[in-house]
């Protein structure tokens, strides 16, 4: 499956830097760099053959105003109908909180590797939804959930993931994939109701309240690296 994207970047050192990491990978197709919404709008009206599937927003300093016009744009209304997929230069709660509100399920740090962008878009073309995982421990924190405690750091995390069995790591990494549990029912051949087991008894162990928690300290201690 091909990806076939546009990018929107207002920084002439990022839209170059877009291009450079996009424009390595054989199944991604950048169709084109604009630097505004406008812009890119005229392009899609002037190769209206011309089928995409995702656009890159770029901008942290995007007001409520300008986010929602983007996404009206490229929502259905010019009849386009595409993912959308935020990239911001730095943490903005208040630009992370309008996004979510506005229906936005793809939001990407900026300074990450080539790796990082390709993951995330596939993430979000695949499963619907991606989150830097910066993203997500802004978010948790910001509602109390432990992540910058000094004695909860990657190493004890880590430790915590390794008292689940084999078969609960597996549901853990399946879960910060991005699947769902008859996804994850489906790919380990197992019930449904096992599966729903199995994270309730992953929650007990690892003293997490939900599924978001166990996906964001999975990705904060490294855990894909040491599976």
């Amino acid at each position: 499956m091909e990806v076939s994207l546009i990018a929107v970047e207002y920084d002439n050192r990022m839209r170059a830097a877009l291009r450079e990491a996009l424009q390595v990978s054989r199944n991604i197709s950048l169709l084109h760099v604009a630097s505004t919404v406008q812009e890119a709008i005229e392009w899609c009206r002037s190769t209206p053959f011309e089928d995409f599937d995702m656009v890159l927003l770029g901008g942290t300093q995007l007001s409520y105003e300008e986010l929602k016009r983007s996404i009206d744009l490229f929502g259905g209304s010019h009849g386009f109908a595409v993912d959308l997929l935020l990239v911001m230069r730095s943490f903005n709660q208040n630009l992370v909180v309008s996004a979510l509100s506005l229906g936005i399920r793809g939001i990407l740090m900026e300074n990450v590797s080539a790796c990082t962008i390709h993951a995330a878009i596939w993430n979000l073309r695949r499963f619907g939804m991606y989150f830097s995982p910066q993203i997500v421990s802004h978010l948790l924190s910001s509602h109390g959930v432990r992540l910058n405690d000094p004695d909860y750091d990657d190493l004890s995390i880590r430790r915590q993931f390794e008292t689940l069995t084999e078969s609960e790591k597996r549901i853990a990494k399946l879960l910060a994939e991005g699947l769902t549990n008859k996804e994850i029912a489906e790919k380990l051949v197992m019930e449904n109701s096992s599966v729903r087991s199995s994270i309730s008894r992953m929650l007990k162990k690892l003293d997490m309240k939900n599924r978001t928690e166990v996906v964001a300290n999975w990705y904060k201690s490294n855990m894909d690296f040491f599976q």
